[in-house]
């Protein structure tokens, strides 16, 4: 449900969503696909395996900007004091304004070219 919602609020905001449902699957696309922003919620389908994905996704492609989505904001506590922390963090319920200021956000910082989605 989540995942279609945001998907589209970026296709509004004049990206191309790519949403994905599990971390591998967004993997994948980050390995054949230019990307300009990745959002992913934590749980995917539980907090494990989400921040394997942040970690991932941080150390490979840290110049793609990472947006966190969660309703579990304590799921990140095991990245505190690494510096695999991501600097965006939605938190749930979540606003449409949110997700549209990190777009606007991202749109600032280099030419967009696609937005993955992992939820």
């Amino acid at each position: 449900m989540a995942r279609s919602v945001i998907a589209e609020i970026v296709d509004m905001a004049g990206f191309r969503a790519i949403p994905e449902s599990t971390a591998e699957a967004a993997l994948d696309v980050l390995e054949s696909t230019r990307v300009c922003a990745v959002l992913s919620d934590i749980r995917i389908p539980d907090s494990g395996s989400g921040i394997h994905f942040i970690r991932t996704v941080m150390r490979r492609w840290p110049e793609v900007p990472l947006a966190v989505i969660t309703g579990y904001p304590y799921d990140l506590a095991s990245l505190q004091s690494e510096d695999d922390y991501p600097a965006l963090i939605i938190h749930k319920p979540f606003h449409v304004s949110q997700i549209m200021e990190t777009l606007r956000l991202v749109r600032g910082s280099r030419r967009a070219l696609g937005v993955c989605l992992e939820l």
